[in-house]
C-alpha cells in the first residue's frame, strides 16, 4: 500500500512541477509581449515581403504560428524563437513544417534543404520556415 502512496505522491509532484514551469513560461511571455509594440499580421507580411518572401507564404506561416502560441495573445516577431513561444513539445518541427507545406500544396522539403538552413540559422524562427518553404517551392518549380 505504501508503494501506491509513493507512486501517487511522485505523480502529484511531477504535475505540480509541470504546472509551476508552465506558469513561469506564460508569465515571462506575457511580460515580453507587454513590452513590445503591436505587430499585426499585415506588419508580419510586409516585413517579409520587403525581404523577398511571398506574401501568401507569410500569411500561412503567420496563421500557423498563431495557432500554436503558448500565450494566445502574444505579440510575436519575425525573429522570435518558435520553440520558446509555441507549444511544440508534442508537435515537432517537421510536423509543423509538413502542416504548412500541406496548406500550401507543397511537398515537404528534403532533409538536405533543412541541413543547409540549419547552418545559417541558430534557432527555429518564422524566417527559417519561410526560407525553407520558399527555397522548397523554387526547387519544385525548377525540377517540375
Amino acid at each position: 500500500m505504501t508503494i501506491l502512496y509513493l507512486i501517487a505522491l511522485f505523480v502529484l509532484i511531477i504535475i505540480l512541477i509541470s504546472y509551476i514551469q508552465d506558469k513561469r513560461v506564460k508569465t515571462r511571455l506575457q511580460e515580453i509581449s507587454l513590452s513590445r509594440q503591436i505587430f499585426t499580421k499585415d506588419d508580419f507580411i510586409k516585413y517579409f515581403e520587403l525581404k523577398g518572401y511571398h506574401s501568401y507564404f507569410s500569411s500561412i506561416v503567420y496563421d500557423e504560428i498563431k495557432q500554436h502560441l503558448i500565450l494566445k495573445n502574444f505579440t510575436f516577431m519575425p525573429n522570435d524563437n518558435l520553440h520558446e513561444i509555441c507549444n511544440m513539445d508534442d508537435y515537432g518541427d517537421n510536423e509543423f513544417i509538413d502542416n504548412i507545406c500541406s496548406k500550401l500544396n507543397l511537398i515537404s522539403p528534403d532533409q538536405t534543404i533543412c541541413d543547409k538552413l540549419n547552418k545559417r540559422y541558430t534557432f527555429f524562427s518564422p524566417e527559417y520556415i519561410l526560407d525553407l518553404i520558399q527555397y522548397n517551392a523554387k526547387q519544385i518549380k525548377t525540377s517540375g
